[in-house]
């Protein structure tokens, strides 16, 4: 969906916002703008990606269909391995 940034009130008379589609309620933004960089939906055949973070979202699938699974791992996995920052605790 495509919208004059205007019409949500941003102070952009010349911006567009556009939005992608909703994949499902438990599959989060970033998992959607991986599917879109790293294309599955386009392969000839089987892919996998997992996203793992406070929700774990795995998408299997090839361009005749994609599915998706989640599950909430949250402060357990998250930020494991970090050379920077902090964990989750």
């Amino acid at each position: 969906m495509r919208v004059p940034a205007t019409s949500l009130d941003l102070g952009l008379g010349w911006a567009e916002v556009e939005t992608g589609p909703l994949l499902a309620g438990h599959v989060g933004a970033d998992t959607a703008a991986a599917v879109l960089a790293e294309g599955p939906h386009r392969a000839a055949g089987t892919r996998v990606l997992v996203d793992v973070g406070t929700n774990a979202e795995i998408v299997v699938g090839d361009r005749h269909g994609l599915g998706a699974a989640t599950s909430t791992p949250g402060a357990a996995v998250e930020g494991a391995q970090l050379s920077c920052g902090q964990r989750a605790t």
